[in-house]
């Protein structure tokens, strides 16, 4: 072998190392930002539920009535009352009205899912369902809890309320 066959092998070699340190270099800083991208990750999943769920939805303190089927709601022509019936829609269910009440007494001023105060995964809240009474007489609110796309089968749940105005 010639003398500069040598030097050639000897930068060859030097190269070689150099090549081996840098890509263990790379390697070192793709590990470390790996890791930085998952720490940041578990914090991200950490604090979102606080972050989604952002303000909950106020409802005006009106008359609020407990879900107990049977009662009896006496109300004042142009009053406004809420009806809060525990709800929980991870399960897939959900109040719906199923008595047509009389338009001529009651109307429906809308409802409203308030979402429960802690962060735990499917956690139930409530659904507020709000009404105007528009004059005087009496008629029924019935509420079916039940999954709406499951047509023709019975609900679990049904509360009742029978409604007075004066």
């Amino acid at each position: 072998m010639l003398d500069t066959d040598y030097h050639f092998l000897a930068i060859k070699a030097v190269i070689k190392e150099n090549s081996a340190d840098k890509a263990w270099r790379v390697m070192k800083s793709i590990k470390t930002i790996c890791i930085a991208i998952f720490t940041i990750m578990v914090i991200l999943i950490t604090v979102s539920p606080g972050l989604c769920a952002g303000k909950k939805q106020q409802v005006s303190k009106e008359d609020t009535i407990p879900t107990d089927s049977g009662k009896t709601i006496q109300c004042n022509v142009n009053s406004t009352f809420s009806i809060v019936l525990d709800s929980n829609p991870t399960t897939g269910y959900r109040w719906q009205l199923a008595s047509s009440q009389n338009g001529a007494l009651l109307k429906l001023i809308g409802s409203q899912y308030r979402a429960p105060e802690t962060e735990l995964a499917g956690a139930g809240g409530e659904e507020i369902w709000s009404f105007k009474a528009l004059s005087v007489g009496q008629t029924t609110i019935i509420f079916e809890y039940m999954r709406p796309w499951e047509k023709g089968k019975e609900p679990i749940k049904r509360t009742v309320f029978t409604v007075h105005i004066q």
